[in-house]
């Protein structure tokens, strides 16, 4: 809306708000990147746990066949 930014200080609050908005996005976008990450870590390390304990069942099959 060309209304919003009629005079120099009405361009220089959009210019601010603008810039508080993409840097709120970027911080978003950061934020739900580290938590992907976090997850995938988890992940990781739940999948190591559960490859172990099959390890055990099939060593303990081995000794029952």
């Amino acid at each position: 809306d060309p209304e919003k930014i009629k005079t120099r200080e009405q361009r220089v609050d959009y210019i601010a708000l603008f810039d508080r908005k993409c840097n709120e996005a970027v911080a978003k976008v950061k934020a739900q990147e580290e938590s992907i990450e976090e997850t995938k870590k988890h992940n990781a390390e739940r999948i190591k746990l559960k490859e172990q304990e099959i390890e055990v069942f099939e060593n303990k099959l081995s000794f029952i066949s």
